[in-house]
């Protein structure tokens, strides 16, 4: 299976697009396409880890999509907010027969 998920993180204007791919519905491969250069590098680092086992990624240990993002980030002094990395965390629980194919959003506002 192959999903394609694009992802607009918000006030850095950055949009991201991922595509995660597996033959065997458990093995992925995550590839990563965004003009922010942290986002490009954790496509990079992701690449590296490949094949990632998408059902541990649901397991008990830290999923290694959000625990390489998370260290990425602090090292670089980036916002460990990113919805990024969620938002290819998700497509990963979708590729793997994990999770349905249904868009999120969110909605904030200050009063």
């Amino acid at each position: 299976m192959n999903v394609k998920i694009e992802i607009d993180p918000g006030v850095c204007g950055f949009l991201a697009t991922a595509r995660v791919s597996t033959e065997d519905q458990q093995a992925v491969d995550i590839e990563v396409t965004s003009k922010c250069e942290l986002v490009t590098t954790l496509g990079e680092l992701w690449k590296k880890e490949a094949p990632i086992d998408g059902y541990q990624e649901l397991g008990p240990e830290e999923s290694v999509v959000l625990k390489t993002a998370r260290t990425l980030l602090q090292i670089k002094g980036c916002c460990e907010a990113c919805v990024v990395p969620a938002g290819v965390s998700k497509a990963v629980q979708v590729a793997t027969g994990l999770a349905l194919p249904k868009n999120v959003a969110m909605t904030m506002t200050v009063d």
